[in-house]
């Protein structure tokens, strides 16, 4: 029994020397990033951003402008947006966790953030995120929501962007593609209801994402 014993615990060190390994060279970010559990993400956020967009357009509509809303009426549109926004990211911290522990039963999600936060991808993401938040309130203290729009799509097609170069990921860089489009056609024809430029774009570009990404395991049969 006892060089079973050994070849068991051989084989426990060469296979922790891997996942070591894994992380070193990103490997295990980029797993998690690509896994078929970010699928379901992603078409969690394409249909979010077709419902929750229509329901604002379609509020404003009924009542001539949202300001013209019952107090209610609002409360009850932030409050979904909120829980549904809420939801989507405790799914996919879920859905990152269990992607991960497949290569390491050990890792949790904070895991995942200090690895990502660690990574030189994450400092170019920070810049890229103010330099959008500046440029989003400037548009809107000018009073060009289909600019702010610009702006975000803008910003986070180049964080997809980022995210491609560095971790190989095409289904990020379709959806960055489809991003900077929409960000042309938004600062071109201003005149379209911000909804349905949430629509196009976010929602498009998310069912594109989600059609890119590979199945999870149990979508695609393995074990």
């Amino acid at each position: 029994m006892e060089p079973e014993n050994e070849t068991v615990r051989g084989l426990a060190r060469d296979i922790a020397v891997i996942k070591d390994a894994v992380r070193r060279n990103s490997g295990l970010l980029r797993h998690i990033l690509a896994a078929g559990a970010m699928r379901g993400v992603a078409f969690a956020i394409a249909a979010l951003c077709v419902i929750l967009p229509l329901l604002w357009e379609a509020t404003a509509r009924f009542y001539g402008s949202l300001s013209a809303a019952p107090a209610p009426a609002r409360a009850a549109l932030w409050a979904l947006t909120a829980a549904a926004v809420a939801a989507i990211g405790v799914w996919k911290a879920v859905a990152f966790t269990r992607s991960a522990r497949r290569v390491d039963s050990r890792y949790t999600y904070a895991s995942f953030v200090n690895e990502l936060t660690d990574h030189p991808v994450f400092a170019c993401q920070g810049a890229v995120l103010v330099t959008t938040a500046v440029v989003l309130v400037s548009a809107l203290q000018a009073g060009s929501p289909a600019f702010a729009f610009a702006a975000v799509a803008g910003g986070i097609g180049t964080v997809f962007a980022l995210y491609a170069i560095a971790f190989l990921l095409r289904e990020y860089l379709v959806t960055s593609f489809w991003l900077y489009l929409v960000t042309v056609v938004a600062t071109l024809a201003p005149g379209i209801p911000v909804a349905f430029l949430v629509v196009g774009g976010f929602g498009a570009g998310f069912l594109l994402m989600g059609l890119m990404c590979p199945k999870a395991p149990s979508e695609s049969g393995a074990r």
